[in-house]
């Protein structure tokens, strides 16, 4: 197989989404792209094709947007979804993308409702929950209807495809700058150049030791972005220990929202506040400028800190709770 233009891509998505293919058919496709590797263009034209069926988002005014590919064959926790709570307490709008695991309970949304958080919520309530909050998760399942067109082509194959790339940069909000977490960190170069290609101001990259889809805090994190000049961080360079990776608590979303309530009571694990400090200080760097150097990092690890042992994170994420609670 070839590979495709933008165009190209995106006349075979809407195919999909439009039933023009058997599964078997979808199936195939998907296979062909991701054995000869999927491309920046590709990636740009599935996402297209998604956000063209997406259900409105009406909120246009810039937001921030920091997700994960998943794919990781460890344990996790729920680390980007707990960073959103921490950079909305502390001023900056965050429209975050997510959805629930494909293969178990532990995605983001999964999450969420093990937290009680109402996640049946349509773009014009999310819209003003943005206004008002500074935050909205969006539920990409309910905003990516023609989805359900791929579910059992996807079962079919049975590993990733083009549109675990394509969907976490399908925000249908207007995102400026994005943090995009792989686990498999020979796709970091080739993201960066599709968050450039969709229009992103910035699209920041990471990849961590083990393979988790974030900033690691027990070795070699990978780093990609047009305006950085870093490219790997240790523990050591932004004055963290590094923990044995097995040691920091993970699990499915009902263990890791026991964990995220340790976490706003002052009294979680350290690796696990250690390892939610450092993403959230790289996106909070990020967020303020996109050449920002280590220094920079340091400095939104401490005020994330802040945010989680003076309880603006608490204050926030009880905020949004109630903000949607209730709402159909």
């Amino acid at each position: 197989m070839k590979n495709l233009t933008r165009k190209e891509a995106e006349k075979i998505c809407d195919e999909i989404f439009d039933k023009k293919y058997t599964d078997e058919e979808i199936a195939e496709i998907l296979i062909c792209i991701a054995k000869k590797g999927e491309t920046e263009e590709e990636i740009a034209g599935f996402s297209d094709s998604l956000l063209k069926h997406a259900e409105p988002f009406p909120y246009r005014e810039d937001v921030f947007d920091i997700c994960g590919t998943g794919g990781s064959t460890v344990e996790r926790f729920n680390v980007s979804t707990v960073v959103a709570f921490i950079l909305a307490s502390l001023g900056v709008k965050v429209a975050k993308h997510g959805n629930r695991g494909s293969h178990r309970p532990n995605g983001s949304f999964d999450f969420l409702e093990e937290l009680g958080i109402n996640i049946d919520v349509d773009g014009y309530v999310l819209s003003e929950c943005l206004e008002k909050t500074n935050l909205a998760f969006i539920f990409a399942r309910k905003f990516h209807p023609a989805m359900k067109m791929v579910a059992k082509a996807r079962k079919i194959v049975d590993h990733r495809t083009i549109f675990n790339l394509a969907g976490p940069i399908s925000n249908p909000a207007n995102i400026k700058k994005q943090v995009v977490g792989t686990a498999d960190k020979n796709m970091v170069d080739l993201l960066v150049k599709t968050g450039r290609l969709i229009g992103r101001e910035e699209c920041l990259v990471v990849s961590g030791h083990p393979g988790i889809d974030e900033i690691s805090v027990s070795g070699i994190s990978i780093v990609g972005g047009s305006q950085t000049t870093i490219r790997e961080i240790t523990p050591e360079q932004i004055d963290t220990p590094r923990y044995d990776y097995d040691k920091i608590p993970c699990g499915d979303a009902k263990f890791n929202a026991q964990e995220f309530y340790k976490l706003i009571n002052n009294s979680a694990n350290n690796g696990l506040e250690d390892i939610v400090c450092v993403n959230a200080g790289l996106a909070l760097a990020f967020f303020k400028k996109s050449n920002f150097i280590i220094e920079d990092i340091k400095d939104g690890i401490r005020e994330s800190r802040d945010a989680i042992r003076l309880g603006w994170m608490r204050k926030k994420f009880e905020e949004y709770k109630k903000a949607v609670k209730g709402i159909k």
